[in-house]
């Protein structure tokens, strides 16, 4: 019955190309964040980690409301685009910092050993640096998926009339009384979140495996 109801296929439909969507633009540039501020100068590290916890502190609802304030000062019409980008905002804090945390770690001695044999800065980094940053990025990149997916507050203010996601339409539905299609949407939600979880869990631990082997 849920799956026969064309308003909730919809609604999944757009749930999922707006989590890919946050999680691809917050996987790219929270990475090219990390890289860029891992190694900057202390004067620059600490302005950019100001602004990247204000992003995570700041009460989801303000961060909504400004969201469309801003959208709206803009004259941007709301859309799924716009629910994807405020998606991105947050989501492109949450990569940062994991992503960051794996790239401080790594440290640079096979980078200056690509450089000592001649590999220039872009070689180093796709031959060397992004290899090993991949299974993060992914980890990261799923973490946002999930954030995303289930989401109400950003997608409420910026998603306007007939955009609404999957949360958005179980939470209206709530408003008139419980109902079996209901139930078995909040129960496949839950489902994907959990493949999403498991399925990077696995990929990650595979690559980690395959990385002992090959070290």
């Amino acid at each position: 019955e849920a799956l026969a109801d064309p308003v909730i296929t919809a609604s999944v439909g757009r749930s999922v190309r707006v989590a890919f969507g946050a999680a691809a633009i917050s996987a790219v540039l929270g990475t090219a964040a990390a890289l860029a501020v891992t190694r900057a100068r202390l004067s620059i590290r600490v302005p950019f980690d100001a602004a990247v916890f204000l992003t995570l502190v700041v009460p989801e609802l303000v961060a909504a409301i400004s969201l469309l304030l801003f959208f709206v000062r803009l004259n941007v019409q709301l859309s799924t685009t716009t629910i994807m980008l405020g998606h991105a905002v947050f989501g492109t804090s949450v990569a940062m910092l994991i992503v960051r945390a794996r790239f401080a770690g790594m440290g640079s001695d096979l980078e200056h050993a690509s450089a000592d044999l001649g590999a220039g800065p872009v070689a180093t980094f796709r031959q060397v640096t992004l290899p090993r940053l991949v299974p993060v990025i992914l980890a990261a990149a799923a973490l946002v998926f999930v954030l995303s997916f289930d989401d109400v507050l950003i997608s409420l203010f910026t998603s306007g009339a007939g955009n609404e996601t999957w949360p958005l339409v179980i939470l209206s539905s709530v408003r008139f009384g419980l109902r079996p299609s209901i139930n078995a949407t909040v129960v496949m939600m839950l489902g994907i979140t959990l493949f999403v979880a498991l399925a990077t869990a696995l990929a990650l631990k595979m690559m980690g495996s395959r990385g002992r082997a090959v070290s």
